[in-house]
């Protein structure tokens, strides 16, 4: 079993490297809310983050190329390439939020958005074993992070709600098809509860960023695209309801999403 050093200091290298890169992003967000209390100019937070990110990126090849001159560092390259894929979706995530946050009055909600991620993305990396043993990190060809939700009555005869759900799915180490109707959700009745309504009539709509297939959505190896799941329900009586996403079927399988709290909208009124 590889066991080599080299695995221990990869890892360590690269958690380093990420923590150091997301803490720089953090800074230029304090900065951007520094100068909108002091009424002076703004620095570009999406430059500040392109220049991290590119550091980040140049390090994270350094050490991948520094790697495959060893002939037994093969388990050791497929931990970097994932610590790698998961240091990119949380920087392009980060950039994201400080994109959003500039030159608003939500910065400080962004920060918090910003430091749940880094968290996130430190939590994630210590996951993978540092013993030279079986990865336990996610062997799922189909990564999905939830990004937002939305919840409306629509004023009609008979009033029904409009659920939508954004979600990023990422291809991991291989190409993926989501079928446009692979979406599977329930309807939950009240604000709280796991009470799934049997009746009523709803309408399943999904679209992609990405390609579209005559099979479906095409979700690239190491590319991330936007899933918008969105699902209108009429209900056979009035009440409190809510949409839960419960699994995304790709290729011949079927993803659960979880934790499920995470894939809820919230709950929406219809008389």
């Amino acid at each position: 079993m590889y066991t080599s050093i080299t695995h221990i200091n990869l890892k360590q290298i690269m958690l380093r490297t990420t923590i150091i890169s997301l803490a720089l992003m953090i800074g230029a967000l304090f900065f951007t809310q520094s100068a909108h209390a002091q009424g002076k100019p703004e620095s570009p937070g999406k430059s500040e983050v392109a220049k991290n990110k590119s550091y980040s990126d140049d390090d994270s090849e350094a050490e991948e190329e520094g790697s495959e001159d060893d002939d037994d560092s093969d388990d050791s390259n497929g931990k970097s390439k994932e610590i790698k894929r998961m240091t990119l979706r949380a920087q392009e995530a980060i950039a994201r939020n400080l994109e959003r946050g500039v030159g608003s009055e939500q910065r400080m909600l962004t920060l918090s958005r910003v430091l749940e991620q880094l968290v996130e993305i430190y939590n994630r990396l210590n996951d993978i074993e540092d013993d030279g043993g079986d990865d336990t990190s996610s062997t799922s060809p189909l990564i999905v992070e939830p990004l937002s939700q939305a919840a409306t009555v629509v004023d009609a005869n008979p009033d029904y709600a409009m659920f939508e759900f954004e979600v990023d799915v990422t291809g991991y180490d291989t190409d993926v098809i989501v079928p446009e109707d692979g979406v599977v959700f329930s309807i939950l009745i009240g604000t709280s509860t796991t009470e799934v309504v049997t009746t009523g009539t709803t309408t399943l709509t999904v679209t992609s960023t990405g390609s579209t297939t005559p099979d479906g959505f095409l979700v690239a190896e190491a590319e991330t695209d936007t899933l918008t799941v969105q699902v209108s329900y009429e209900p056979a009586e009035a009440g409190t309801y809510r949409l839960q996403l419960d699994s995304i079927m790709y290729d011949e399988s079927e993803l659960e999403l979880t934790p499920a709290e995470e894939y809820q909208t919230d709950a929406v009124e219809i008389s």
